[in-house]
């Protein structure tokens, strides 16, 4: 290994100046400097932290800057690289060692980061393909969460595409909660045709609850903590919704079958709530500009909710500390890609989105107890007892 190759190569090496910590400014920016950084490198360099951690950054991210000082001439910048050993890394290295002895050197921090992320985005690629799969589990009388608890995540199982021709968007007209509330009107999912079209207010939450199992948390909790969790995947399922319809570009709920959500305006104005419902989450996320990894640990964040009822103290620990790192990590990541000047206050502006599908949840299920109470499921099952009523 190049590891090994280091450290038993009989070539004469080339001594390190040893550590120091003097009150040298930072060569970078001038300020007091607090050491000499990357000391286990070629590349050690007497600056500051500040200066240590933005070059960090830049390089684990691959961030680009272009010179203020250069002009479109390419002059002007006090750093100059000599155009003929520019694509020559052996010319800035003394005679007697080479570019093939010098162990690459990654910020630990920063593998476990981009392993971190790494790995959420495999689990979102295999939720979506679930998505757009040809599972399409039925609502049933009798139909519970523990028919959906044990054995081992759908996530990774290849059902095959849903359809193999190009969807037509489709309009679905929005039938608020409140109207079903107000006229007493029956709700009837016995004669709905699953061969053909997906039920996705029931279907999205069952593949929430699958990506919930692929977690490594889930497998830690108890068999009550577990239900307890897999009865939340509904706000992990609004989330998932929303985000797929900004990242398509709709500024309303549509789904991966082609249809979208539609509604008069006279019907906006009645029902407010209910079309805010299926545009407050995008319109959020647009207005950050998310993208695919702060999604990514945003929805851990949600899911890693140590408020719910029914959980076991242990276990309640274990999600505050999941959701305690994954908070971190975004701030991180927000900080690295949008700068340490913008980025604490778009921080919380992203972080808001957590509480925001939150409250818009919750909106839903009181509404849906209210419809259960009332008896205008025809057939109504634990499974959407139990979905309406946890928190």
């Amino acid at each position: 290994s190049n590891g090994s190759k280091l450290r038993n190569s009989s070539k004469p090496r080339t001594e390190l100046p040893p550590y120091r910590i003097l009150n040298d400014a930072c060569t970078v920016c001038g300020k007091p400097a607090t050491g000499t950084h990357y000391q286990s490198t070629l590349f050690q360099c007497v600056s500051c932290n500040g200066c240590r951690s933005f070059f960090r950054r830049s390089i684990a991210y691959g961030k680009e800057y272009t010179c203020k000082g250069m002009g479109y001439d390419q002059q002007g910048c006090s750093v100059r690289v000599d155009e003929e050993q520019e694509d020559s890394p052996e010319a800035a290295l003394p005679d007697d060692i080479q570019v093939s002895d010098i162990v690459p050197v990654v910020p630990d921090y920063e593998c476990k980061l981009e392993k971190m992320m790494q790995k959420l985005l495999l689990i979102e690629d295999a939720h979506h393909k679930l998505r757009i799969s040809k599972y399409s589990p039925r609502l049933v009388p009798g139909l519970s969460i523990g028919d959906f608890a044990y054995g081992p995540s759908k996530l990774g199982v290849d059902y095959g595409p849903m359809r193999t021709t190009p969807y037509e968007p489709v309009s679905i007209m929005l039938v608020p909660e409140e109207v079903y509330i107000k006229h007493k009107i029956q709700i009837d999912f016995s004669r709905f045709d699953y061969s053909e079209k997906k039920l996705w207010m029931f279907q999205d939450v069952t593949f929430a609850i699958e990506f919930i199992k692929a977690l490594p948390i889930y497998h830690l909790l108890d068999d009550c903590s577990k239900l307890s969790l897999l009865a939340s995947a509904i706000t992990c399922s609004n989330f998932t919704s929303a985000f797929y319809s900004y990242s398509h570009h709709s500024d309303r709920t549509c789904f991966p079958d082609g249809t979208v959500m539609c509604w008069s305006r006279s019907l906006q104005d009645k029902s407010p709530h209910s079309t805010r419902f299926h545009t407050g989450l995008i319109a959020a996320m647009r207005d950050v500009q998310l993208d695919t990894r702060e999604y990514a640990l945003l929805k851990m964040i949600v899911v890693c909710n140590p408020m719910l009822d029914g959980l076991n103290p242990y276990d309640a620990t274990l999600l505050q500390h999941e959701k305690e790192r994954y908070t971190k990590t975004l701030l991180s990541y927000v900080l690295a890609k949008r700068g340490v000047k913008d980025g604490p206050a778009m921080f919380t502006k992203i972080l808001s989105i957590v509480n925001l599908v939150t409250k818009l949840t919750s909106w839903q299920k009181s509404q849906h107890i209210l419809i259960l109470a009332m008896g205008l499921h025809k057939y109504s099952c634990p499974f959407a007892e139990t979905i309406f009523h946890s928190h």
